[in-house]
């Protein structure tokens, strides 16, 4: 059941602000100049600050993926001082299977957790207060995301504008990072990551590296898929060290880097062997399905992957947007297709973004990659591929769609109705969205 004045109040106001685009383009949000561009960002932040405020405070409690665990988690902490351990047996009625998880975030939000019982919260309102520290720590990563479109050398309007609005109104992600969960202190410390990333000059310092180290230490201690991070990390070191003439001050950041993350990791990773036999115990946190082949296993995985990434909500992920997933595969593949045909030409738009961005590009391109390989053997093998795990690596993502979009379709992305139609786009999917996972939570 759908209730249709949500859905329709969706469309209508996403539809009166592509008109507006489209009729006050050229006076208030002209791409081609920095006051217009400036303009736009600030729409979008709007317009997903608002969506998110929406599933905030009108999605019932518990129904996002695993949110009555990750609260779970938080409650222990301020109850009882100390760390869970995970049960042996694993059970999805209860609230204890996130217990294996690193406890960052857990930690972080059961100081507030505990706040909100000493100024008498009840448990509803605590939720609504830690769903609101999900969207702040969205802000910051739009935020980040604004300060590396002004310093990445992405040399384009339209790949500039596409990233905030893939940030901005992703419809998954905008979901998502409204809910308790910690996926969003690690996408929020993997944009400060990328940001470090981007301000490195020819040679990395030692004051870079111990600042990317330590927020890619914490991003491994916030979640598992911190492994992308760190990923991230050791190339691009690498990739900044003059290794035809070595020297000790060229390879000191690599050594201070890995002794950083060595110690703040090694207690947590030595309490999961001691706990649960594994430095990373995926397998006490999830079930094995029993696949006819290892083939439709990854099949699965994948698909699962491709519907989540895009447009989903709810509890399960059950409710599936499926104008934004037809349409987000459609892009993606013509990006893929834009970015294996750029990798082969210097003198392709791909091929400029690598050469000016050479050590950044690099690294992101393996994360992505790891990341989608890591994600796919995670899926076969546990069926459980959700495309809010690589959420981490949104920036990158956005980044690599636009350059490989722009590299099938040439210049006329940069023509002004372009631009302004893609904005409209992105605005439409986002609040149809929202009125149609609001339709649907009102109606049940």
């Amino acid at each position: 059941m759908i209730n249709v004045i949500q859905i329709l109040l969706g469309v209508s106001i996403g539809i009166v602000l592509w008109v507006l685009l489209h009729f006050k383009g050229n006076l208030y949000f002209s791409p081609v100049s920095d006051s217009g561009k400036r303009n736009i960002f600030i729409l979008l932040f709007v317009v997903g600050f608002l969506c998110r405020l929406l599933f905030a405070f009108d999605v019932p409690a518990f129904q996002s993926p695993d949110e009555k665990a990750h609260l779970g988690y938080i409650q222990y902490i301020s109850e009882n001082k100390s760390l869970p351990i995970q049960p042996d047996v694993f059970d999805l009625d209860r609230k204890d299977y996130e217990y294996y998880q690193p406890p960052a975030y857990y930690l972080a939000m059961s100081m507030f957790y505990t706040f909100g019982n000493l100024i008498k919260f009840d448990e509803l309102s605590n939720i609504f207060m830690i769903r609101s520290i999900s969207v702040i720590l969205w802000i910051l990563t739009f935020a980040a995301t604004w300060l590396i479109i002004k310093r990445l050398r992405l040399e384009s309007n339209f790949s500039e504008i596409f990233l905030m609005a893939f940030v901005g109104l992703l419809p998954s992600y905008m979901f998502i990072s409204t809910m308790i969960n910690n996926d969003n202190l690690i996408t929020c410390l993997a944009g400060i990551i990328f940001l470090l990333a981007i301000q490195v000059k020819d040679k990395i310092s030692i004051k870079d590296a111990i600042l990317m180290a330590s927020f890619a230490a914490m991003s491994f201690l916030t979640k598992y898929t911190g492994v992308l991070l760190l990923v991230f990390l050791v190339v691009f070191i690498i990739s900044k060290v003059e290794w035809k003439e070595i020297k000790f001050t060229g390879i000191a950041p690599i050594i201070i880097a890995a002794f950083i993350v060595v110690l703040m990791l090694a207690p947590m990773l030595i309490r999961n062997r001691e706990l649960y036999g594994s430095f990373i115990p995926l397998s006490v946190g999830a079930h094995f399905p029993n696949w006819d082949s290892i083939t439709y296993g990854i099949y699965r995985a994948f698909k699962n992957f491709l519907n989540t990434f895009w447009g989903v909500a709810g509890r399960t992920n059950d409710i599936k947007f499926i104008p934004a997933i037809i349409v987000g595969n459609i892009i993606a593949l013509i990006a893929l297709y834009g970015i294996i045909k750029g990798l082969f030409s210097k003198d392709s738009y791909a091929g400029r973004f690598c050469n000016n961005n050479i050590s950044f590009s690099i690294a992101s391109f393996i994360s992505v990659m790891i990341g989608m390989m890591i994600l796919i053997y995670y899926g076969a093998k546990y069926g459980h591929a959700q495309g809010r795990f690589i959420f981490p690596l949104i920036i990158p993502i956005g980044i690599w769609m636009a350059v490989g979009f722009k590299n099938v379709i040439g210049e006329r992305v940069e023509n002004t109705k372009f631009i302004l139609n893609t904005v409209g786009l992105f605005l439409l999917s986002a609040t149809s969205f929202t009125g149609y996972v609001l339709s649907k939570f009102i109606a049940s």
